[in-house]
């Protein structure tokens, strides 16, 4: 508003446009607040999303470095097995070898 009209309102007039307008600037007040607070938690959010996307990563080298592993101890076994099967194998085959000889 402009100062001429100002002066044309009465004592009673501009307190009360004071106390509405103080009522306004309380309102705004509490409304900045309670975006602050929300945008607050929408950054520790946003915050958590990515420490879970970082722990999800880690998780994902450490389940990569597991099942590499499990092929390393499964090859293993299995590479024992054969030899394990191999030297079991042997004595069946000398013992038939010994056996053609003598027919």
């Amino acid at each position: 508003m402009a100062d001429k009209e100002l002066r044309r309102f009465r004592r009673s007039e501009l307190i009360e446009i004071i106390y509405e307008l103080k009522k306004n600037e309380q309102k705004l007040q509490e409304e900045n607040a309670e975006l602050k607070r929300r945008l607050e938690e929408r950054e520790v959010k946003i915050e958590n999303v990515g420490s879970l996307a970082e722990a999800a990563l880690a998780l994902s080298d450490i389940f990569a470095a597991a099942e590499e592993s499990v092929a390393i101890y499964v090859n293993e076994i299995k590479r024992r097995h054969d030899t394990l099967a191999a030297q079991a194998d042997e004595p069946k085959k000398q013992e038939q070898g010994g056996q053609n000889n003598e027919e």
